[in-house]
Parts: C-alpha cells; structure tokens; sequence
C-alpha cells in the first residue's frame, strides 16, 4: 500500500511532529522522482574519479562479511 502526498504530509506531521512546511518540502523529492525530473544521468562522478562509478548495492555486497559478519 502507497500514501498519498498528502496522506505522507499528514503522517510525518502527526506521527513524527515534523512541522508541515517541511513535510510538504520533502514531499515534492517523491513527486519530482515520480514526474521524472530526477532521472537525468550525469557524468560528473565519473569524471571526477577517473573510473565509472560504482553502486552501493554492489559495495555493501563486496563487503556484507566485514560489515554485518557471516550468515547465520
């Protein structure tokens, strides 16, 4: 189940106290990423590093022992 906006806006003013104007705020990053507006790609890590970036998904994997220890 998904929240509205505004049902989202609501919940973190009752529930967490955020005050409602920064609720709304943080609210339009969901609507931008829904509308599209974040899915541009930059080439500005890469540039920067020498090398294409890497995804934390693929680092936290790399990692999982060091970070959480073996599978139970």
């Amino acid at each position: 189940m998904y929240l509205s906006d505004e049902e989202w806006i609501a919940t973190m003013v009752e529930h967490a106290g955020m005050p409602e104007g920064l609720a709304k705020d943080i609210a339009t990053f969901g609507i931008a990423a829904r509308q599209g507006y974040m899915g541009a790609v930059s080439t500005t890590v890469s540039e920067l590093l020498g090398r294409e970036p890497v995804r934390v998904r693929a680092v936290l994997e790399a990692h999982r022992k060091e970070l959480v220890g073996a599978p139970a």
